[in-house]
């Protein structure tokens, strides 16, 4: 990880992944960032308006959303992994001020998700009710996340083409800045 700190305030980072042989596949390759709960609301430029996933992205449409955290957590009877979406250019993170900060792509776009709940306590709770009281939000910057699969209804997998082999290189590469 190399972050570089440009004198108007911009922070770049880059995550190198130089691949592992005899792993398996990752979920994803990813940053979480861990702010305070008022920073809430995001908007962004990518594909949207709904959830989307390299596999389940067809039906979205380039331009710019605007969500909060909380509008973001799928009502899932079992809470897990939600709201991601793909191909972002900008994403912004603010509290009701306007206050907060920008990920931008510094190479090629990336996939994010702004969510009241970690990875962690989603994993962890069996229903909703079960889920802590929302004490941070959670961003998460993403060079890929593998697909959903479930092609029918029988458990189908994801399709290998939108798998993240561990034996391949990844980068990701943002610019973070002041929310202007």
């Amino acid at each position: 990880m190399t972050y570089t700190a440009h004198f108007d305030g911009r922070l770049g980072i880059c995550v190198s992944y130089p691949g592992v042989s005899g792993m398996p596949h990752m979920p994803v390759f990813a940053l979480d960032f861990k702010l305070k709960r008022q920073f809430r609301s995001f908007r962004y430029y990518g594909m949207g308006p709904a959830e989307n996933y390299c596999d389940r992205n067809c039906g979205a449409r380039l331009g710019l959303w605007e969500s909060t955290a909380e509008e973001n957590l799928s009502g899932y009877l079992n809470p897990q992994e939600c709201g991601n979406r793909t191909g972002v250019r900008t994403l912004s993170v603010f509290d009701d001020a306007q206050h907060g900060l920008t990920f931008a792509k510094a190479d090629k776009p990336f996939e994010m998700s702004v969510l009241p709940h970690s990875a962690y306590e989603l994993e962890n709770a069996l229903h909703l009710d079960e889920l802590p009281r929302v004490r941070y939000t959670w961003v998460r910057i993403a060079a890929k996340q593998m697909g959903v699969g479930g092609d029918d209804s029988w458990g189908a997998p994801v399709h290998e083409e939108y798998c993240i082999p561990a034996d391949q290189p990844m980068t990701l590469q943002i610019i973070v800045e002041p929310l202007q």
